[in-house]
C-alpha cells in the first residue's frame, strides 16, 4: 500500500555534483518538544528546492554537501535550520511556534487567547473572504465560511443584493437577524471591501454573547479591520474584471405545441367555442411569415443577458514604534445583466458603483498610553428602470413579465422602432418597462468615526488598564426619478390593417421629466463607552476581568431618537491553561419600555476542561490538544419597529367627521375621534435561555476537530394576540409577551491539513450543522383544528393539502370525498386527502406540508491545493430541509389568460397515458381546483452548490525585486448547482425576482 514513509523515500533524492567528493549522505530524526517522532516535516536546501520529508518515524535521508543550510519545517512549530559541516547525523528537535499558541480571537469587548476560549466562537480570515469568487457584498462572502450559518441570497441586483444571515437557524417568528459590530460599533457590514477585513469573528452561545445582553439572542458577528503594525511600508494593489450570468433560466414552448396544449385545456374545460384552429397554428410552422402579425418572441434571451463587473483596491500599511497606519480605498462597479440601452436622456439600467475608504491610525503617545483613531465609509450609487424602482413587488412583478408575456400577439418592437405592447396590466413588454419608463436613481452614503484611548495602569496595579471611545457615524440617503412615458403598439388580429396604440390616439406623449435629487432619509449614530480590563498571570493562574458601560443614541430623521444602555462585565479564570471558567453578565437599558421595564440582566457563566494538559495524556503522540467546554446563560432580543415602538403608550386618532344630533333633528357634525393600540405597560424583551457543550481536538498533528451541541429555550417572545374574540371591543389586537419557542441542534467542523512530497499542500475543511425548532405558545386561537395550530410545529411550517396522486378517472372522482376547493374536479386533477375525515374536503382538512421556509441542515466543504506557488481553493455549500413556492402562474400556465407554456408543461397528465407521475392536467380556466398549497407547488429547494473555485499562481520576489509578490487568479462563484428544484428557477431564488449570478472572474493582487 502507497504511503507516507514510501513517498519520502521517493523524495530524498542525491542532486548530482560536478565535485563527486564534497557529496555525503546525511541522516537523522525530527522530533517534537516531547522527543516524539514528527512525520511529514519538511527538510530543504537552503536556496534551492532540493529536499525530502520525515517518514512515519521521523527519520530522514538527504544527499548534500558540507556547506548546506538545511531547513526543517512543520505547521505549528518554528522553523529551524542546521549547517551541515561534516557532521552525518543530524537529530533536531521542534519547538512549538508560541505565536500560534498566544493566538487571539476577537470576543465581546476584547480580545481572548484561542486556547483559553470557552465559548462557541468560530473566525473566518481575510484570506478566506478574498477567495469568495467575486462576491461583492460581505453577506455573500460568509457563505459556507461558518458552522451553524446559514447564508440566504435571495437576489443579485446591483447594490441590493444583501443576504439574510441565520446563526443556528430560527428561534423566533420575529427578526432572527444576528448583531453586527465593526471595530466593536454596531454597524452594517455588507457594503465593506473585503481588502479591509482582518478577521470575522462569530458568536455562537451565551456565554460569548452575554455581554450584549438584550442584543445578543440572535448570535453576533465581530469585524475586525485591518491594521498597521511596526515595519516598513507596504502597499497593496489588486484589480479584478468579471462577467456575471443569471441562474435563473427559461425554456419557453414553442408556440405551435403551446396552441396544441392550449387546444386540450380548452377541451378540458369545455370551451369547444375557443379551439385554435389547425389552419391558425400552421402560421407559425411558415418560415416566410409575416414575423410583426405572427411574432414568436423568447422574452428571456431578448431581455436576459450577460452582465460586468470590476472591483480595484488600493492599501497602504506600515509604521514605526509611535505611529502605525493602514488606508485602503476600493472601488466596486457591477452593470446590469438585461439588455438595456442607455438612452439620451437616462441610463434605465440596474447598475451600481460603490466607493469605500478606511484609515486607521494608530499613536503610542506614550509608553502607557495610546490613540486610535479610525474613519471609514462608502458612498454608493444605484439605479433601476423607474417602473420598478419603489418596491420589491414591482421587481418580482417585473421579472414574473419576462416568464408570462405572450409570444405571439406583438414583437418586441416594430421595424419602425415602436414598442409592441397591448397595455402595463394585461400583454406589456418587459424591453419596453426596462428602456422606456425612466430610471430611479438613489445615492446613498454611510460615513463612520471612532476615537479610543487606551491607558495603561500598572501603577495602581499590574495588568490594569482603562479605554475610552467615541464613534459618531451617519447615514444619508438621496432620490432620483427620471420619468418617461411608455407607448406601445398592437395588431388586434393577424388580419388587421391597423395597429392599435397605447395609450389611445388622443394622448399627447409628453417631454422626459427630469427631477432634481430629493432628500431620502438621514439617520446619525452617538456612541460612548467607557470600560477597565485587568489580565495578570500569578504564577498557574491566570486572571482577566471586564467593566464596561456604554450608551448608544440611534435618531432616525426627526423622528424620537433610541436611547439605549449597557452594563457589561467578565470575569476569566484558567489553571495552568487546564481549567478554564469565565462568568458574563451583560444589564442593558432601552427606552422602548415603560419605567420600571426598562432594564434586563443577562448573565452566563462557561466552564473548560483542556484535557490534553492532563499528565496522563501529554505523552500521548496521537493527541495533541483536546477541550471540553459547556457554557450556560440568558440573552435577550428587543424586537422593535413601528408596530412595536413604545407600546406602553396608548393611541388615538382621528378620522374624519361625524353627524350627531339632540333629539329628532340631526343637524351637526362633530370630529371622530377613536382609540386606537390598548397599551402595555408590561412589555418587555425576548429571553433565550441557552447552553451549549462543545468538544474541541486537534489528532496526530494535523487532524482537527470541532464538535457542539446546542439547546435554546426563547421564551417572553413580542407578538400580537391573536386569540381575542371579536367582541371583546379592541379595536386592535394588542401586543403581549407570550411567545415560546424550544430549538436544538449541533455543529460539527473538521480539517485536515497535509503534504505530499516537499512542495504539494492539501487542506480539506468540510461542516456540517442541524438545527431544528419547535413552538411551544404562539397564542393559537382555541377552535382552530390542531392540525393547523402553531404549537407543536417547528417555525417556517407551510400549511397546505395532503394528495393521494391525480384522479385516475371519473370512477376515481366519485368514489373520492367531495371537494369543496373551487372548481370542478375532472380525471388528470390533483387527488385531495380528507385528513380531518369528516366525507368532505375544505379548508378544514390543511395540515403541515413537509419541509419548512428555511433550511433546518447547512453544508460546508473547503478544499485547498499548493504547488510551487500554484494555488486552487474550492468552496461547496449546500443546504437541505427548506421548501419553496412556485408562483400560480409558472405552475399551470396561461398566465393573465395568454397562451404562455414551458417546456415543463408538457410533462402534464393526459387521457392517452395517464401518467400517475405527471403535473396535473391542463385548464385554461377551470384551474381553482389544483390552485391550491399542496406538494406540487410547494417544493424541496435544497441544493448542493459548488459556491467558489479560485486558481491561481503566486510569485515571491525576492530581496533585489521591487515587487513582496505578485498573485494572478482566475475565480467563479456559484458555477454549478445540483438541486430537484423547478429547473427554470434557481432554488433560492423561488419568487422569481432579480436572478442570483453566476460570475467568472480574472484578478491580479500586486505587493510592494
Amino acid at each position: 500500500m502507497f504511503s507516507l514513509s514510501t513517498l519520502a523515500n521517493a523524495n530524498a533524492y542525491e542532486s548530482p555534483s560536478t565535485d563527486l567528493q564534497d557529496n555525503m549522505i546525511v541522516s537523522g530524526v525530527v522530533t517534537d518538544e516531547m522527543g516524539e517522532p514528527l512525520p511529514g516535516v519538511s527538510i530543504l536546501i537552503k536556496g534551492t528546492t532540493k529536499g525530502t520529508i520525515t517518514s512515519f518515524d521521523g527519520s530522514y535521508k538527504l544527499s548534500v554537501q558540507p556547506k548546506d543550510v538545511l531547513v526543517y519545517s512543520f505547521i505549528g512549530y518554528l522553523n529551524h535550520e542546521e549547517v551541515v559541516g561534516i557532521q552525518t547525523v543530524l537529530d533536531v528537535k521542534m519547538n512549538l511556534d508560541e505565536e500560534l499558541l498566544d493566538e487571539v480571537v476577537v470576543v465581546g469587548y476584547g480580545v481572548q487567547k484561542k486556547q483559553s476560549i470557552v465559548g462557541a466562537i468560530e473566525t473566518t480570515p481575510t484570506k478566506e473572504l478574498l477567495e469568495s469568487g467575486g462576491a461583492t457584498n460581505m453577506t455573500s462572502a460568509l457563505t459556507g465560511r461558518v458552522a451553524g450559518m446559514t447564508v440566504i441570497e435571495s437576489s443579485g441586483e446591483p447594490g441590493q443584493n444583501e443576504a439574510q444571515i441565520l446563526i443556528r437557524g430560527r428561534s423566533s417568528w420575529n427578526d432572527n437577524s444576528p448583531l453586527v459590530l465593526v471595530d466593536g460599533v454596531e454597524r452594517s457590514f455588507n457594503d465593506i471591501d473585503p481588502n479591509e477585513v482582518e478577521s470575522i469573528s462569530v458568536l455562537k452561545d451565551a456565554s460569548a454573547t452575554a455581554v450584549f445582553g438584550v442584543k445578543g439572542a440572535n448570535g453576533v458577528i465581530l469585524v475586525t479591520s485591518k491594521q498597521g503594525s511596526e515595519e516598513k511600508t507596504r502597499i497593496n494593489i489588486s484589480q479584478e474584471v468579471g462577467m456575471k450570468t443569471p441562474m435563473n433560466t427559461s425554456s419557453r414552448l414553442d408556440m405551435p405545441s403551446t396552441f396544441r396544449l392550449a387546444n386540450q385545456a380548452l377541451a378540458n374545460d369545455g370551451l369547444w367555442d375557443q379551439m385554435i384552429p389547425e389552419s391558425y397554428i400552421r402560421n407559425w410552422e411558415n418560415p416566410n411569415r409575416d414575423m410583426e402579425k405572427y411574432p414568436e418572441v423568447d422574452w428571456w434571451d431578448e431581455v436576459v443577458g450577460t452582465g460586468y463587473q470590476s472591483k480595484t483596491n488600493f492599501n497602504i500599511s506600515g509604521g514605526t514604534k509611535k505611529i502605525k497606519y493602514f488606508t485602503s480605498v476600493g472601488y466596486l462597479k457591477e452593470t446590469d445583466i438585461l439588455k438595456s440601452n442607455p438612452q439620451q436622456d437616462y441610463d434605465p439600467s440596474f447598475s451600481n458603483d460603490r466607493l469605500n475608504f478606511r484609515t486607521n491610525l494608530k499613536f503610542n503617545v506614550t509608553k502607557t498610553t495610546s490613540v486610535d483613531f479610525g474613519i471609514s465609509g462608502n458612498q454608493k450609487r444605484y439605479s433601476s428602470p423607474a417602473e420598478v424602482r419603489t418596491s420589491n413587488y414591482q421587481k418580482e412583478e417585473f421579472f414574473k413579465k419576462i416568464y408570462r408575456t405572450p409570444s405571439y400577439l406583438y414583437p418586441v418592437r416594430f421595424e419602425d422602432g415602436s414598442y409592441g405592447g397591448i397595455d402595463p396590466n394585461g400583454g406589456d413588454n418587459p424591453m419596453s418597462i426596462l428602456n422606456e419608463s425612466g430610471s430611479g436613481q438613489t445615492r446613498r452614503s454611510e460615513l463612520f468615526t471612532n476615537l479610543q484611548l487606551d491607558q495603561k495602569l500598572d501603577f495602581i496595579t499590574k495588568g490594569l488598564t482603562f479605554r475610552a471611545k467615541i464613534a459618531f457615524d451617519t447615514y444619508t440617503q438621496f432620490n432620483k426619478t427620471i420619468s418617461k412615458d411608455r407607448v406601445m403598439f398592437h395588431y388586434p388580429t393577424p388580419e388587421s390593417e391597423n395597429r392599435v396604440r397605447y395609450p389611445d390616439a388622443n394622448f399627447v406623449e409628453q417631454p422626459v421629466t427630469i427631477n432634481n435629487w430629493d432628500y431620502g432619509w438621514f439617520r446619525k449614530t452617538m456612541l460612548y463607552e467607557f470600560s477597565t480590563r485587568y489580565n495578570r498571570t500569578f504564577g498557574d493562574h491566570s486572571v482577566t476581568g471586564l467593566l464596561l458601560f456604554s450608551r448608544r443614541i440611534n435618531s432616525p430623521e426627526v423622528s424620537f431618537p433610541f436611547y439605549e444602555e449597557n452594563w457589561a462585565g467578565r470575569v476569566t479564570y484558567d489553571y495552568k491553561m487546564k481549567y478554564l471558567a469565565e462568568v458574563n453578565v451583560g444589564v442593558n437599558g432601552s427606552d422602548n419600555f415603560a419605567p420600571g421595564q426598562r432594564f434586563g440582566v443577562f448573565p452566563s457563566f462557561a466552564l473548560g476542561w483542556v484535557i490534553s494538559e492532563e499528565n496522563i495524556f501529554r505523552n500521548a503522540d496521537w493527541l495533541n490538544s483536546a477541550k471540553v467546554r459547556y457554557s450556560y446563560g440568558t440573552v435577550g432580543r428587543s424586537h422593535i419597529n413601528n408596530n412595536t415602538r413604545h407600546l406602553y403608550f396608548g393611541q388615538y386618532y382621528q378620522d374624519g367627521n361625524i353627524n350627531w344630533r339632540l333629539g329628532q333633528d340631526p343637524t351637526n357634525w362633530a370630529p371622530h375621534y377613536f382609540e386606537g393600540r390598548i397599551p402595555n405597560e408590561n412589555a418587555t424583551w425576548e429571553k433565550a435561555v441557552k447552553q451549549n457543550l462543545g468538544f474541541e481536538a486537534t489528532v496526530f498533528k494535523n487532524w482537527r476537530f470541532t464538535l457542539d451541541l446546542f439547546d435554546e429555550y426563547r421564551y417572553d417572545i413580542l407578538m400580537e394576540r391573536r386569540n381575542i374574540p371579536a367582541w371583546s371591543g379592541f379595536p386592535e389586537n394588542p401586543y403581549a409577551n407570550i411567545g415560546e419557542v424550544k430549538s436544538r441542534g449541533f455543529e460539527v467542523t473538521l480539517s485536515y491539513d497535509f503534504n505530499i512530497g516537499e512542495h504539494l499542500q492539501i487542506g480539506i475543511a468540510p461542516n456540517f450543522s442541524v438545527n431544528e425548532s419547535r413552538i411551544i405558545n404562539r397564542d393559537d386561537p382555541h377552535l382552530l383544528p390542531d392540525s393547523q395550530k402553531d404549537a407543536g410545529k417547528p417555525i417556517g411550517w407551510k400549511k397546505g393539502y395532503v394528495t393521494d396522486g391525480l384522479y385516475k378517472d371519473w370512477d376515481d372522482i366519485y368514489n373520492s370525498p367531495n371537494t369543496n376547493l373551487g372548481g370542478n374536479p375532472i380525471p388528470g386533477d390533483i387527488k385531495y386527502i380528507d385528513f380531518n375525515g369528516d366525507g368532505s374536503v375544505d379548508i378544514n382538512d390543511q395540515t403541515a406540508l413537509k419541509g419548512l421556509d428555511v433550511p433546518t441542515k447547512t453544508y460546508g466543504l473547503n478544499l485547498s491545493l499548493n504547488y510551487k506557488g500554484f494555488t486552487v481553493s474550492a468552496l461547496f455549500y449546500g443546504v437541505n430541509g427548506n421548501y419553496a413556492n412556485i408562483s400560480d402562474d409558472m405552475m399551470w400556465g396561461f398566465a393573465k389568460g395568454f397562451y404562455v407554456l414551458d417546456e415543463v408543461h408538457t410533462n402534464t397528465w393526459n387521457p392517452y397515458t395517464r401518467d400517475a407521475n405527471a403535473n396535473p392536467t391542463l385548464h385554461f380556466q377551470n384551474m381553482q381546483h389544483n390552485n391550491n398549497s399542496t406538494e406540487y407547488r410547494w417544493q424541496n429547494a435544497s441544493y448542493w452548490r459548488l459556491k467558489n473555485l479560485e486558481m491561481g499562481y503566486n510569485i515571491k520576489g525576492k530581496k533585489s525585486d521591487f515587487y513582496r509578490n505578485i498573485y494572478v487568479y482566475a475565480s467563479g462563484n456559484n458555477l454549478f448547482t445540483f438541486t430537484s428544484f423547478d429547473s427554470r428557477l434557481d432554488p433560492a431564488n423561488s419568487n422569481a425576482a432579480y436572478p442570483l449570478v453566476r460570475r467568472f472572474n480574472l484578478g491580479l493582487r500586486f505587493g510592494l
